[in-house]
C-alpha cells in the first residue's frame, strides 16, 4: 500500500514503458488520428506499412537494386483516373510522380494501369513491362465503350526506367488489341518464368462474344511471349507454345494483328473468366491462376500448356457457371467429362460467408525462409470481397490440395469498403499486400513479417480503487503486462 506520493511514479514509468514498447504494433492501424481494429493475424506475424500515400494503386514489382515500381493512377501534375505513371520507391522513401512520362488510359470501370513486371536483364537494361487500357485511335470518346474496331484495348508495352519514372520516349507496344471493350474483366498480370517467357493473363472483357473458347482471339487466356528488342515487333513466340505452329497460326497481338482467323501463336492456355492474378512457383515455372467467378464460383487453376479452363460452360465444378446439387460436381482426376481442365481448388460464394460477393486474389507460392517451415511451399490467395489470407498446403502422396486459414478482417485496416487487390513474396521472403483504402489517395503496400522471437508485449496496468479523493491510498499494479521476448 502507498499514498499518492510515493512509488507509484515507478511502477508507472515501467508500465507506460511497455506501452511504449507496444505503441509502434498500435501504429500501424491508426491514421489521421483513427484507431481502427487490427487485423487478426497467426501469433508472431505483423502487419506492417511499407508504402503508404499511393494513388489508387493496382500492382508493383520489385526491382533488382532495391527500388519498388508501382502503376498508380495519375500524373506530376494530375489525378485524373485517364492518366497513369509508375511510381518509383527507393530507399525508404516514396519519389514525387515523375515529369517525364504518363500513359494516356482508360481508367473507368476495371481497366486503366493494371499490370508491371521487371525485366529479367534489368541491372543492364532498364527495361520493365507494363499492362494498360489504352485509349482509342479513332474518333468519338476516347474512352467509348462500344465495341468499336479502334478500341480503347488492352496492351503490353516496354518501357525503360531511368533513375524517378519512365523516359520519356522510351515505350515501345509489344502486344495491343486484347479486348477491353465491356470495362470489366481485364486481367493484366505480368510475370516472368525462369527461361525469360513473359506470361501475361487476359480477361474476357464482360463481351456477349465471349472470346475465352476463341483460340484466335487474346481474350480470357494465360498468353507467353520471349520479348527481343532486336526483333521489329519487340518479341517472339516460344518454340514450345502450343499453337505456335498450328495451321493458320498468326500473330494477333502485333500491329496491325496478322489477318486470318488461325490461333494466336501468343496463346498459352485458354477458357479463363478474368484471371486478374496469377503467380508462377519458381522453382519449376509452375503456373497458378486465380480466375475471379460471377455469382457462384470462385477457383484456383493450375495452368498447363495449351489447358482450356471451361469459361463460359464450365466454372468451379459445374457447368454454366451453377450451383451443383451434392454429387453433380465434376471431381475426379484429370479431365473432366467436357476435357477441360479442373481446378486445383474452388470455394462456392456462399462459402465462409453470409453474403454473395467474392473475388479471389493471387496469390504467392511462398518459397522464402522468413516464415516458420510449415508455410514453406504454401499457395497464399486471398479475396478482396471477403477480406482475408487463406493458403492451400499440397500433399504429394495424394496429389491433392488442402485449405487452410491465416487471416481475416484485412478490411478493418483504415476503415471498411477497402482491401486486397494483390499478394506477393518479396525480396526477403516476406509476404507484401496491395491494399486499397476508401481514400483513394492512400493505397499501401503492407508488408506481412513474422517477428521470430522478438514479439511485441502486452502492457496491462490496473489500479485499485479507480478515484478518490487527494489522501486516497491506491493499489497498483502492472502484473497483467506480459512480455514473450525470448533472447536466444
Amino acid at each position: 500500500m502507498m499514498n499518492w506520493g510515493s512509488k507509484l511514479m515507478v511502477r508507472l514509468m515501467r508500465a507506460l514503458s511497455l506501452l511504449a514498447c507496444s505503441a509502434l504494433v498500435v501504429s500501424i492501424f491508426s491514421s489521421a488520428g483513427a484507431l481502427y481494429a487490427a487485423p487478426n493475424l497467426p501469433p508472431g506475424f505483423v502487419l506492417e506499412t511499407y508504402i503508404g500515400g499511393l494513388l489508387s494503386p493496382r500492382a508493383f514489382a520489385f526491382a533488382p537494386d532495391g527500388r519498388v515500381f508501382i502503376a498508380e493512377r495519375g500524373s506530376a501534375t494530375s489525378t485524373d483516373i485517364n492518366l497513369a505513371n509508375v511510381r518509383v520507391y527507393k530507399d525508404g522513401a516514396l519519389l514525387p510522380r515523375s515529369t517525364t512520362h504518363a500513359f494516356d488510359v482508360c481508367g473507368d470501370g476495371e481497366r486503366g494501369f493494371l499490370g508491371i513486371a521487371i525485366d529479367p536483364n534489368f541491372s543492364t537494361n532498364n527495361y520493365i513491362y507494363v499492362y494498360y487500357t489504352r485509349q482509342r485511335d479513332g474518333n468519338g470518346s476516347a474512352c467509348d465503350s462500344k465495341p468499336e474496331t479502334d478500341g480503347p484495348y488492352n496492351r503490353v508495352s516496354r518501357v525503360t526506367m531511368g533513375l524517378d519514372g519512365v523516359i520519356v520516349g522510351s515505350e515501345v507496344v509489344l502486344l495491343d488489341f486484347i479486348t477491353a471493350e465491356g470495362g470489366i474483366h481485364n486481367a493484366g498480370d505480368l510475370h516472368f518464368d525462369r527461361q525469360g517467357n513473359l506470361l501475361i493473363s487476359t480477361g474476357n472483357g464482360n463481351m456477349n462474344d465471349n472470346p475465352s473458347q476463341n483460340l484466335a482471339d487474346l481474350g480470357g487466356k494465360i498468353l507467353r511471349i520471349r520479348p527481343d528488342a532486336q526483333v521489329a515487333r519487340g518479341y517472339t513466340i516460344p518454340a514450345d507454345n502450343p499453337y505456335a505452329s498450328s495451321s493458320g497460326a498468326r500473330f494477333c497481338g502485333t500491329t496491325p494483328p496478322q489477318s486470318g482467323n488461325g490461333p494466336c501463336k501468343e496463346v498459352y492456355a485458354s477458357g479463363f473468366r478474368n484471371p486478374f492474378r496469377f503467380t508462377v512457383n519458381n522453382d519449376d515455372d509452375t503456373i497458378y491462376a486465380f480466375d475471379v467467378g460471377g455469382g457462384a464460383w470462385e477457383e484456383i487453376n493450375k495452368v498447363v500448356k495449351g489447358g482450356d479452363y471451361g469459361h463460359p460452360q464450365r466454372e468451379g465444378l459445374c457447368d454454366g457457371a451453377a450451383y451443383c446439387l451434392p454429387g453433380e460436381e465434376y471431381f475426379g482426376v484429370g479431365l473432366s467429362p467436357q476435357g477441360y481442365q479442373e481446378p486445383i481448388y474452388t470455394y462456392k460464394h456462399t462459402e465462409y460467408h453470409n453474403a454473395s460477393d467474392a473475388a479471389v486474389i493471387g496469390g504467392a507460392f511462398y518459397a522464402g525462409s522468413a516464415y516458420p517451415a510449415q508455410y514453406h511451399g504454401n499457395l497464399f490467395f486471398a479475396d478482396y470481397a471477403r477480406a482475408w489470407i487463406k493458403r492451400l498446403i499440397y500433399d504429394a502422396a495424394s496429389d491433392s490440395w488442402s485449405r487452410a486459414d491465416f487471416a481475416t478482417g484485412l478490411d478493418t485496416l483504415r476503415g471498411t469498403g477497402n482491401s486486397i487487390i494483390g499478394v506477393q513474396s518479396g525480396p526477403d521472403g516476406n509476404l507484401y499486400i496491395l491494399h486499397l483504402s476508401d481514400d483513394e489517395a492512400d493505397g499501401r503496400v503492407y508488408r506481412l513479417r513474422y517477428t521470430l522471437a522478438n514479439r511485441p508485449p502486452t502492457a496491462q496496468i490496473a489500479a485499485d480503487p479507480i478515484d478518490g479523493v487527494l489522501d486516497t491510498e491506491f493499489t497498483f499494479s502492472a502484473s497483467g503486462s506480459s512480455d514473450l521476448t525470448t533472447i536466444a
